[in-house]
């Protein structure tokens, strides 16, 4: 053990010898990457979760209505990137583009690695392509790819002392996800280290912006300043409604976001990424004396942080965190810059051959998970049938579309399968407590039990509440093991009273 150990403080210490390209793995590995990310794509018929559903119907009507475009929910960032995909290639579109991020991402982090000194720096590319979370989320509409992606491009740009490029790719974060707060903090620390202050007043412009346009959205009210649209709008409730966990969730899964057998790899990265920050150099240390060490030390502080803050929330039931894993995915790149790590260290070590072959091997396990518990390609279930049920005995029953051509639902499902926008002022109506309470004329409501969990408080609605509210309850639509409730305003669009018994009541359309 101890000259393992002496082993691991040489490999950090000593300078890298001549770093080879690799062009040809790096290659060889994005275009499997690519060819079987599309494939999915197009063979996925379902979503992988509702909220990557909710994200896409965002983007889809992003360019009808601009005010999607600075909605907190859908965040700026996203909405922007898969806009003019969703305009052209409607679902497909947007699964391109989050492909087309992807492979931009091995990329950046083939450059990083080479750049930060990797015997084989393919090998990151490599191994953020077999992380299979990230695969997965390849060709989703979520959050955390776009985000990952500026992410990545603001270390790169660190690594090589672009301070003003990295400063404008990290303000900019925060409209991605939360996690760019921190990175703004981290940001600005770093300016401050090196004497490049003045660009201090970049990192806020991006949120202030987003404030003021979207307090313009809202009509300029003027019982609320525009610097705090944005405050007032966040939507994560101080404590969750989606419960708490053991404080070692996160820890427990980290094989499954890297891939099982390549776990053991992070292992020896993170421990050889905090030597080479924190060992001696000229009397302090390296990560003070020493760029490419803090850069090192950045590639495992900020997964590292990340990592504590996310299993700290999900432990104390805070900041609507509901404990998915995916969470970790905003920094893929450095998991996987972490991974080839130690994966160099060993081949080095130990004189093993074809590194990327069999990396790419190592890479194939979730396949074969696949086989018995099938995650990949996503299928259409229940739920998503329930909605597409719903939207079907909503346009084929007489009368109902015109007395009542506003739709508000707490299942994104249904406005997908209508193709309505929530706040299209003709056909939708967003979810919400205040529109419950409102019982506008001519809504339709359609509420299930997704309705009791939500990141915001202001979307969890009882079905106490909607009956307490006046709402009038004509039946249920029910798809196997999922139903919903569906009411009627009390006045239909043209203000007269609704009658219950004068529509085709909805029913049980499992296998309709």
């Amino acid at each position: 053990m101890a000259q393992l150990y002496a082993d691991v403080a040489g490999y950090v210490s000593d300078k890298p010898p001549r770093v080879r390209r690799n062009l040809l793995a790096l290659c060889v590995g994005g275009v499997i990457f690519a060819a079987l990310s599309f494939w999915m794509a197009i063979a996925s018929k379902g979503f992988l979760e509702a909220d990557a559903c909710t994200h896409y119907m965002f983007a889809r009507h992003a360019l009808a209505e601009p005010s999607y475009l600075v909605n907190v929910w859908g965040r700026p960032l996203c909405t922007c990137m898969y806009a003019i995909p969703a305009a052209i290639g409607r679902v497909l579109g947007v699964r391109a583009m989050s492909l087309l991020l992807a492979l931009g991402m091995g990329v950046v982090t083939y450059r990083v690695a080479r750049k930060q000194g990797y015997r084989m720096p393919a090998l990151a590319a490599i191994l953020l392509f077999a992380q299979p979370l990230f695969f997965v989320h390849s060709f989703s509409e979520l959050t955390e790819i776009p985000f990952a992606a500026v992410a990545v491009l603001a270390l790169w740009a660190y690594q090589s002392r672009q301070f003003l490029a990295m400063t404008l790719l990290v303000s900019i974060t925060p409209s991605g996800r939360p996690e760019g707060f921190f990175l703004i903090a981290l940001a600005a620390l770093a300016l401050m280290g090196h004497r490049r202050w003045y660009y201090l007043f970049i990192l806020p412009v991006p949120l202030l912006l987003w404030s003021y346009l979207g307090w313009l959205t809202w009509g300029s009210p003027h019982d609320l300043p525009w610097y705090r649209w944005l405050q007032h709008n966040w939507p994560y409730a101080a404590q969750s409604a989606y419960g708490s966990g053991p404080w070692y969730h996160f820890i427990a899964q980290l094989p499954v976001l890297v891939s099982p057998l390549i776990f053991p790899g992070l292992v020896l990265g993170i421990v050889l990424a905090l030597r080479a920050a924190l060992r001696p150099m000229g009397g302090r240390l390296a990560f003070f004396a020493d760029h490419r060490a803090r850069v090192e030390g950045v590639i495992v502080g900020v997964p590292l942080t990340i990592l504590v803050v996310h299993s700290y929330l999900w432990a104390r039931g805070l900041m609507a965190s509901n404990g998915e894993l995916r969470y970790l995915l905003c920094v893929a790149p450095l998991w996987a810059l972490l991974c080839a790590r130690g994966w160099e260290w060993v081949w080095e070590r130990f004189r093993l051959p074809a590194p990327f072959l069999i990396a790419g091997l190592a890479a194939t396990t979730p396949i074969y998970a696949n086989r018995y518990y099938q995650v990949v390609p996503f299928k259409v279930y229940n739920e998503d049938l329930m909605g597409r049920a719903v939207a079907d005995w909503y346009r084929s029953t007489p009368g109902l579309a015109s007395d009542y051509p506003k739709v508000m639902a707490s299942l994104p499902a249904i406005y997908f399968a209508l193709d309505v926008s929530q706040s299209d002022k003709r056909h939708g109506e967003t979810w919400g407590r205040d529109n419950v309470a409102k019982k506008r004329d001519g809504v339709i409501l359609i509420w299930d039990v997704n309705a009791l969990t939500n990141a915001s408080r202001d979307m969890i609605v009882s079905q106490d509440e909607v009956d307490a509210a006046g709402w009038l309850w004509i039946g249920n639509v029910v798809y196997g093991d999922k139903w919903c409730n569906v009411y009627l305003s009390p006045r239909t669009a043209d203000g007269k009273p609704s009658e219950a018994g004068k529509y085709r009541p909805p029913g049980d359309v499992t296998g309709g």
